[in-house]
C-alpha cells in the first residue's frame, strides 16, 4: 500500500488503488495532516 497520494495532476502518484482481486468494495478515509 502506498504511503503517498499527491493528486495534483503531475502524473506521479495521482491515483490510490488496491490491487488484486481481494476486494469486492473498499472504503477509505484520506486525512489531510
Amino acid at each position: 500500500m502506498a504511503n503517498v497520494f499527491t493528486p495534483n495532476g503531475d502524473g506521479k502518484n495521482d491515483n490510490f488503488f488496491f490491487p488484486g482481486d481481494l476486494f469486492q468494495d473498499v472504503h477509505c478515509k484520506i486525512y489531510d495532516r
